[in-house]
């Protein structure tokens, strides 16, 4: 009976050290999986700039008088959100109906009249959009490149300009004006 009582107290005894040993090895999984997935995260930001810059490098020396000459300086990303644009398409919309109209009896007052109505059905919609769309949906990246390149004198010049990107395959869709 006795050593039955030991042989079932050393048993729980192994137990209890199974136990913590698989949780210590299951907790330091965890861990490692954590830093593995970090690792992997910051390097797929790295690599998204990188493709942007090369884009925006494809699109530059395309425009360029002298693409051997391209040179790049620096790069800033900015995220811009769909309520951003909506509200300057409306304040644009807008600020074309502050015009004076032209004198009644003139050919172009019935075509200004309709102009306004059908910008203000315009304005009446994006409002409608604004309301239902969410402060987080990202409408477009904008960045601002600096770079060096020739000129058509040959002269080394910093240029800096703001372009549009593609928030899905960050090509280069224009120029911000």
């Amino acid at each position: 009976m006795e050593l039955k009582n030991k042989l079932e107290n050393l048993y729980q005894r192994v137990e209890k050290l199974k136990e913590s040993f698989t949780t210590e090895k299951a907790l330091k999984n965890i861990i490692i999986s954590f830093f593995i997935s970090l690792i992997i995260f910051s390097c797929k930001e790295a690599d998204k700039k990188d493709y942007i810059k090369k884009n925006i490098e494809t699109f530059l020396k395309t425009n360029m008088d002298n693409p051997d000459s391209y040179e790049f300086v620096s790069l800033k990303i900015d995220t811009i959100f769909r309520r951003e644009v909506i509200l300057d398409s409306i304040l644009l919309l807008d600020s074309g109906l502050t015009v004076i109209l032209p004198n009644p009896s003139s050919e172009s007052y019935s075509f200004e009249i309709k102009h306004r109505k059908k910008t203000k059905r315009k304005i009446k919609k994006l409002k409608e959009e604004l309301e239902k769309t969410s402060n987080n949906k990202i409408s477009r990246l904008n960045c601002l490149v600096k770079y060096r390149g020739t000129n058509s004198f040959n002269a080394k010049v910093l240029n800096k300009i703001e372009l549009m990107i593609n928030k899905d395959n960050l090509s280069v869709i224009g120029i911000v004006k």
